[in-house]
């Protein structure tokens, strides 16, 4: 089975935001920073639970399509047990809250708490205590919740002096543009345990988010046909991207991330395939970010991966890219 897909790396300007806010809205400005705050450097002086509750972190960066296609821009704190209490890193302002419904009746929350006038942090995939909400004031240590049965809870920095260089920046929200590294603000022995749990191979703990370079592969791709990017609504939108990338566990594998299994479909229009998913190359493969318009077709062979599998031994296809241009791509899957 085999289909020609289409992608492109926009360029294209936004001359305008939308004028009308949800309350759930956690895109807007507002909603992740506040001029009001004082400024200074946001500094974490209390672990959100204590690490011996922690089974492992993953690095920003991680990739799990077609939810994250791209690489996320927060941090997972993994195997946490349900019921266990979420602590406020620092002092600051709750400035959104936002409720996820994970379906079968089961609901948690997200949360953001700007510290400064330039730096909030946030939490997801946690249930909040009564009286956590928009515009009350929290201390460092503050019981904010407690996770909730995810099997964990994400936690987010973002810090507005930051500029994540996205050859589009119109793609993506704040929370991407201005994210960095949850850890690198705990002081002392509490950022050397929490790196302690990060599984991630190599010197680089925080992770990577960003691979963009101009009229390479290397980065986010997508669709000709994906909807415009809303602040207010972003359900499904990671599901029109390629990503061409590396790995989160394992930094020196390249992965190709492929966000809609309709690129996969086969001709006749039906497929048993899913073809959502990550992939490991081949380790002889040409880097992406040595892949140009002058390069022609170039071929990656496609590998079953886990998150934590550098080594995958299951080949599962082919996949041919060419970039058109050095904002255009084509790309066909041929499965195995």
């Amino acid at each position: 089975m085999k289909k020609f897909y289409f992608i492109t790396l926009v360029f294209s300007i936004i001359l305008a935001l939308p004028a009308c806010k949800k309350s759930n809205d956690i895109s807007n400005a507002d909603r992740n920073f506040d001029t009001s705050l004082p400024s200074g450097q946001m500094i974490f002086s209390q672990l959100p639970v204590d690490t011996t509750n922690i089974g492992y972190i993953m690095a920003l960066g991680h990739l799990a399509p077609p939810g994250h296609t791209r690489p996320s821009d927060h941090m997972y704190f993994v195997n946490v047990p349900a019921g266990t209490v979420i602590y406020a890193p620092a002092s600051g302002k709750v400035l959104d809250t936002y409720t996820f419904d994970e379906g079968n009746g089961k609901s948690d929350n997200r949360i953001t708490v700007g510290v400064t006038s330039t730096a909030s942090y946030y939490f997801m995939h946690i249930v909040l205590d009564d009286g956590i909400k928009t515009g009350v004031e929290v201390k460092a240590g503050q019981r904010l919740g407690v996770v909730s049965d995810m099997t964990g809870f994400d936690m987010g920095a973002m810090v507005k002096t930051i500029d994540q260089p996205f050859l589009d920046p119109q793609l993506y929200g704040l929370s991407s543009l201005h994210c960095d590294s949850p850890i690198k603000h705990f002081t002392g022995d509490m950022q050397n345990e929490l790196y302690a749990k990060v599984r991630r191979l190599g010197q680089d703990k925080d992770g990577k988010i960003c691979y963009d370079i101009s009229g390479k592969l290397r980065g986010n791709w997508i669709a000709e046909d994906a909807k415009k990017f809303d602040p207010l609504n972003t359900d499904n939108y990671d599901s029109y991207f390629v990503s061409f990338v590396y790995g989160n566990y394992d930094p020196s594998k390249m992965v190709i991330s492929i966000g809609n299994d309709s690129f996969l479909t086969s001709v006749n229009g039906s497929s048993s395939y899913n073809g959502t998913k990550l992939f490991y190359v081949q380790d002889n493969a040409i880097k992406f970010e040595n892949v140009t318009p002058a390069s022609g077709k170039v071929t990656y062979k496609l590998y079953n991966t886990g998150e934590f599998d550098p080594n995958p031994g299951v080949r599962e296809g082919i996949l041919i890219v060419q970039m058109i241009t050095d904002k255009k791509i084509r790309i066909e899957f041929f499965d195995d």
